[in-house]
């Protein structure tokens, strides 16, 4: 290869409260969403809410087998990113997206709120 090109992949984004902002970077071969957000930059201490195509989404999970067959839920896959998955099927087709689409894990408090401040509301 004489001319080889950097492939330069986005950045996931962590604001101060917390909330990381990234986006998918590939699907794999079972539709599974695997997004540029490394486990180093999750809280897994703290429940974890996750926005993608509109939905929010369940997890993280520790493992497929906690979701009912066909919900969809997140995890920390084996490549160790955070992934978006459907247990027994294809989160790519059931929120019909793919490469570059945002994804938002934000942190939830005790109380089931989030702790999210910018957050718009309805007034």
């Amino acid at each position: 290869m004489s001319d080889p090109v950097r492939l330069v992949l986005a950045e996931p984004q962590v604001r101060q409260d917390g909330t990381v902002l990234g986006e998918v970077l590939y699907v794999d071969r079972f539709g599974n969403l695997v997004t540029n957000i490394p486990q180093e930059l999750l809280p897994l201490d703290t429940t974890l809410r996750t926005q993608v195509a509109g939905r929010e989404v369940r997890g993280p999970l520790t493992a497929y087998a906690l979701a009912a067959g066909g919900e969809l839920l997140t995890l920390v896959g084996s490549s160790g990113y955070f992934e978006i998955a459907v247990r027994d099927g294809s989160a790519a087709a059931a929120l019909e997206i793919g490469c570059g689409a945002r994804v938002v894990v934000y942190p939830v408090a005790d109380s089931g709120e989030s702790v999210v401040s910018d957050r718009c509301s309805a007034e």
